[in-house]
């Protein structure tokens, strides 16, 4: 099930940083970023619920089905998460026009905490063992999908993508009925 399930999430992991890489560098030039807000728009918070689902989805398939252990900075990451699949959704229902704010302050903060994790894998920031629970397996000692995806880096991509996405949300207004 591993050898399914995890290629699986980090294949898709690629995909969505090339298609950030693209998004990013589109955001540099003025008319491609009219027309991204054009396209974006009716899609960013159906992307964003599906990009959370995917996100939440994972880690409970990493967890409950696989058997691995979240450490502590794993959990934070979930806790910056998993709301955003129901806010995303009563956002659609609603079309509230407040549910960017909520994507835009949970996804940074689960940002910085999955970047600091995925940091302390790459030792990067040393004196920190990721083995913050004694139940859960040291995040140090694992082997990178492509040489760089891990699980924090999942989340990286994850948040990153919600965040940029949260400020081409427009709600789209009903055309009256004549």
């Amino acid at each position: 099930m591993k050898d399914i399930i995890f290629p699986f999430f980090a294949n898709s992991t690629v995909l969505a940083t090339l298609v950030l890489l693209i998004l990013l560098g589109l955001l540099l030039f003025e008319q491609s970023r009219f027309w991204l807000k054009k396209i974006l728009s009716p899609l960013s918070l159906p992307l964003i619920f599906f990009i959370s689902l995917l996100a939440t989805f994972g880690s409970l398939l990493f967890s409950e089905v696989l058997g691995w252990k979240p450490c502590k900075l794993c959990w934070f990451q979930r806790i910056f998460m998993y709301p955003q699949v129901l806010i995303a959704a009563v956002g659609i229902l609603k079309k509230d026009k407040n549910t960017y704010l909520h994507h835009r302050l949970l996804s940074l903060f689960g940002f910085f905490v999955a970047l600091f994790h995925y940091l302390i894998q790459w030792e990067v920031i040393k004196g920190i063992d990721c083995n913050l629970v004694s139940s859960s397996a040291n995040c140090i000692k694992i082997n990178f999908y492509a040489g760089f995806v891990s699980i924090p880096f999942m989340a990286v991509v994850s948040f990153l993508l919600i965040f940029i996405l949260s400020f081409f949300y427009e709600p789209q207004k009903e055309n009256p009925k004549n």
